[in-house]
């Protein structure tokens, strides 16, 4: 990927703008969705085992 976009800051525009226009699909939406459900469930358990 580093040679289709390059390796600047200003790279992140236009790495955006793809991912918004190739990645974005109910798939790759659900893979988002079950991370999120994950992490959730990690910092839950993990703070609840800070304070035991």
């Amino acid at each position: 990927m580093a040679e289709k976009f390059g390796r600047k800051i200003e790279s992140v525009r236009p790495i955006m703008e793809y991912a918004r226009g190739n990645l974005k699909t109910k798939a790759n939406l659900h893979k988002v969705d079950e991370a999120i459900a994950k992490m959730k469930n990690y910092f839950s358990t993990a703070g609840k085992m800070l304070h035991t």
